[in-house]
């Protein structure tokens, strides 16, 4: 009997390892608003009333189907993490592993895929949150033993900042475009990093770098992130932009009229609404219909400015993501305020909208929804590029002796920090545990990033 049963259970384990290896496969491939436990049942050969059997409802087993991916990753790190050899070479092995892994199609895939659906689905979130805490545990642990010194709540704002570099890596990698000898120096300078955070004593991590005017402007920003989420409630939560995309309607006018005037107005508060729906129900609802209904005008009206679901889509993305590529880039050009400055300047702002629950909502649908969706792809892809460049030409100024592919990786690092830091406000915002001492690490932090201070300490 005893046999029996244990071979039953073998049995139902494989018979649900299966189940979660296919799942994961049309996770992938689908995305979170087409997956269908038909299509997993299917897959693996059974009827869906059998799938049933073992993940009632579909929300079940997407629950189940990312768990399962993410835990599978995050044993993986921990095993790395734990040995024999010193606690600094366990930490450049674990990053070297990150990075293939980042660079490995499905990784990237599948999370940004449970990035958009956490904001749907309070299962996937849960899993979210605790796969993170354990995730970011790994490196506290091996930043105590590198350095015996740093206090708990110390070591898990540093993991922090690691964590949230490895993930943003995952948004860059996944563009594509850099050349193997890019990666190879941004590996290089994420090592480095990482080597200067184990040996950066406690009382030098929270001091500001010696740069005039910028401790003043870390002060002044270390409570903008909680006004900004404040603000953003008053508001009534909608997405705080402008969207030039739409003016450019009137363009094509050699004087613009009041019919003129009206129409880019007319698209200005459509692109708003298509931005809410966007932000707050996810790529899986956003429609022509939808958008119309919230906007109080028939869908064929809605036609009138965009023809179709794409040129809906099109113009909503360009339109707020040139908002923020305009806003940086006028922050970071010569203004008679050093480099470094305006460099914060630019972190500062940045961390205020991570901390925009819609903000972020917006960012890991579009992240999905650039893997489905040429357009959208294309354009993140050139956006990025663009958002990067801007940290590179400061970088320069900053540091005009260091090579084009140093300043590339330090940029790179940089910006990926704060993207990746969106994997932890994304519920709490501003209120997200330790939040203003992160702020700060990471603002000073990427003073030292860009001002080469890791190749000090280079092996």
């Amino acid at each position: 009997m005893a046999l029996e049963e244990s071979t039953q259970g073998r049995n139902r384990a494989n018979r649900i390892a299966a189940i979660l290896a296919a799942s994961t496969e049309v996770f992938c491939d689908e995305g979170y608003a087409a997956f269908a436990a038909r299509r997993v049942a299917a897959t693996v050969g059974l009827t869906l009333s059998n799938l049933q059997y073992y993940f009632p409802s579909k929300e079940s087993l997407l629950k189940a189907t990312v768990e399962s991916f993410l835990d599978g990753y995050v044993q993986k790190y921990r095993a790395l993490a734990q040995g024999t050899s010193s606690p600094q070479k366990r930490l450049s092995a674990l990053l070297d592993q990150i990075f293939v892994d980042v660079h490995e199609t499905d990784v990237p895939r599948l999370i940004f895929e449970a990035w958009a659906l956490s904001q749907h689905d309070v299962g996937v979130s849960a899993v979210l949150d605790r796969v993170y805490d354990e995730y970011r545990q790994v490196f506290a642990r091996l930043l105590s033993e590198a350095n015996p010194d740093l206090p708990q709540n110390e070591c898990l704002v540093r993991a922090t900042l690691l964590v949230a570099q490895t993930e943003g890596l995952m948004i860059f990698a996944f563009r594509g475009g850099d050349s193997d000898k890019d990666n190879a120096e941004v590996i290089r300078t994420m090592k480095r990093s990482a080597r200067l955070l184990v040996s950066l004593p406690l009382q030098s991590a929270a001091e500001t770098p010696s740069v005039p005017g910028l401790e003043s402007a870390v002060e002044s920003g270390a409570t903008a992130a909680s006004e900004a989420v404040s603000s953003g409630a008053e508001k009534g939560g909608r997405l705080q932009l402008t969207f030039p995309g739409a003016a450019s309607d009137a363009s094509h006018y050699s004087r613009p009229t009041k019919q003129s005037l009206r129409r880019a107005e007319k698209m200005r508060e459509i692109i708003s609404v298509a931005a809410d729906v966007l932000s707050k129900e996810g790529y899986g609802n956003f429609s022509q219909a939808r958008v119309a209904k919230l906007a109080g005008i028939l869908p064929s009206n809605l036609q009138h400015y965009f023809r179709t679901h794409d040129d809906l889509l099109h113009a909503t993305l360009h339109a707020l993501m040139t908002t923020y590529l305009d806003r940086y880039s006028a922050i970071s050009h010569a203004s008679g305020k050093p480099p470094t400055v305006r460099l914060d300047e630019i972190i500062g702002d940045v961390l205020e909208e991570i901390c925009d629950w819609q903000v972020v909502g917006f960012s890991f649908e579009m992240f999905a929804l650039a893997q489905r969706v040429e357009v959208a792809s294309e354009l993140l892809m050139r956006v990025y590029r663009a958002y990067r460049e801007i940290f590179v030409s400061l970088i320069h100024e900053i540091e005009p002796e260091a090579s084009s592919r140093e300043c590339y990786a330090r940029a790179t690092l940089i910006a990926a920090t704060m993207e990746g830091l969106m994997a932890y406000t994304r519920k709490s915002g501003a209120s997200t545990p330790h939040f203003e001492q992160i702020e700060r690490f990471v603002r000073s932090f990427s003073a030292l990033i860009a001002q080469g201070c890791t190749d000090v300490i280079a092996a």
